[in-house]
């Protein structure tokens, strides 16, 4: 994913570990029991002066044992979310979007989401490719 100069950010949380991954991760790995719907990752366009927006997402590659779906989201923006790079943005309450992944009853094993992100950041473009990598348990 590319991030011009700071101005759009996109975070990992996995909600099974309540950990953040790097922001910039175009892969994420992610744990879930069955039949429980599961936060894969959540993003913000986030523009300068802590502006934020809902990103446009695409599903590319749908689950073949489950649901994806991409939803609102208003989360509040940590220095783990964030990084470095807009740290005056931190702890504010912002409305971006979350990609729920929803393993089918009864299944465990392997399954794969792949999505685009398009962000405007307030005076720019830019897309990033992801791909979530789920274990069902």
């Amino acid at each position: 994913m590319t991030t011009p100069k700071g101005l759009v950010l996109a975070a990992a949380l996995f909600s099974c570990a309540g950990t953040a991954m790097a922001q910039d991760a175009a892969e994420v790995q992610i744990v879930t029991q069955a039949g429980k719907p599961v936060i894969v990752r959540r993003h913000v366009d986030l523009a300068p002066g802590c502006d934020a927006a809902m990103p446009q997402i695409a599903i590319t590659q749908p689950p073949m044992h489950g649901t994806a779906e991409v939803k609102p989201n208003r989360f509040v923006l940590s220095e783990a979310f964030l990084g470095a790079r807009t740290k005056e943005c931190g702890g504010r309450e912002v409305d971006g979007a979350a990609i729920w992944y929803t393993p089918a009853a009864g299944y465990h094993g392997a399954d794969a989401i792949a999505w685009t992100t398009t962000y405007r950041g307030g005076h720019r473009s830019a897309t990033g490719t992801h791909t979530a990598h789920i274990t069902v348990q």
